[in-house]
């Protein structure tokens, strides 16, 4: 299968899961791992929106940055800092665990957000997503979630300023979650 290339410039939906549904982030410091890569790696190339990560997969809602403000080693090819991050994710854990082989099923998935309406609920989507999966019930209770640092305040990955306006403001970002969960467990969906 062939993935369409990561452009400067466009907002994406980036997720994957487990080898095989696997369990990847087994501990807080898995997960904390992550986070750091994430920082080391995709801020320098793009504005994170939100992000997810749960015990066997992880979402990341990210804009990529225009092709003037990426680092110079990156502006031909963008997801080269997505594959520095995965694979070095991949190598620390199989060294960790005493393990061999991919980590992650195939290569990272890649949908293409392109207008608002979208975004808004591919957001609303990854921060309720520990929910659909039954790990809690609210989606501000999962830590390992960018909800946490829309609602303290706190930035560490995330660019919050744009989906804050793109929602209105907190007040209004909190309500249009609420009602999507609400609206996916009333239709049973996950």
């Amino acid at each position: 299968m062939k993935y369409e290339a990561i452009t400067a410039g466009l907002t994406y939906h980036i997720y994957n899961r487990g080898n095989n549904g696997d369990i990847v982030f087994s501990e807080a410091d898995n997960y904390e791992y992550f986070l750091f890569l994430m920082r080391r790696h995709l801020l320098p190339v793009s504005d994170i929106y939100a992000y997810c990560i749960m015990s066997n997969h992880f979402h990341i809602i990210l804009r990529v940055k225009e092709e003037t403000d990426l680092p110079e080693n990156f502006r031909n090819r963008p997801s080269q800092a997505f594959s520095n991050m995965f694979n070095g994710f991949a190598k620390a854990m199989n060294i960790r665990t005493g393990r061999t082989g991919s980590l992650f099923e195939k290569n990272f998935e890649r949908k293409l957000i392109s207008d608002e309406s979208n975004l808004r609920n591919v957001i609303s989507y990854v921060h309720c997503n520990p929910v659909s999966h039954g790990v809690c019930k609210h989606f501000s209770e999962y830590t390992y979630s960018s909800i946490k640092e829309y609602i303290g305040g706190k930035k560490q990955l995330i660019e919050q300023s744009f989906p804050l306006q793109l929602f209105d403001g907190i007040d209004s970002l909190i309500t249009f979650h609420e009602s999507f969960q609400n609206r996916k467990e009333s239709h049973g969906v996950n």
